[in-house]
């Protein structure tokens, strides 16, 4: 549980870290909006690379892969894609359709969820 809870608080600091990027972009379009006030745009933010590099996932841009052993590693993997609402596929044929019966288990059949394709064919 310990390898999960890590996962869940970096894609819960890169959700942060979007929805601030997202804050500093609109305040920085207002700010261009409005030139004639005398207020300064808003402070630029450091970039965490670690953190955007989570961004693609989150978007559904790309798919996490899982591998698990046992079914109760494989569907707290599921809970935690279906937590922050992930494309997800397996890394191999077994687990694959074990990890479809879940996740359709879990949620129902969705555009964002079990990707039935091997992590190559993706």
């Amino acid at each position: 549980m310990g390898l999960a809870a890590q996962l869940r608080q970096a894609l819960l600091d890169a959700q942060d870290y979007a929805d601030k990027w997202a804050d500093y972009d609109k305040k920085k379009a207002d700010a261009a909006a409005k030139p004639d006030e005398r207020k300064a745009g808003p402070s630029p933010l450091k970039h965490d690379l670690k953190l955007e590099a989570l961004l693609p996932y989150l978007q559904g841009k790309k798919p996490i892969v899982l591998a698990a052993q046992e079914p109760a590693i494989l569907e707290t993997a599921v809970g935690l894609a279906r937590q922050f609402k992930l494309k997800f596929c397996s890394q191999s044929h077994q687990p694959l359709a074990a990890g479809a019966r879940l996740c359709c288990q879990l949620e129902g059949p969705s555009d964002r969820g079990a990707d039935l394709r091997k992590p190559e064919e993706l």
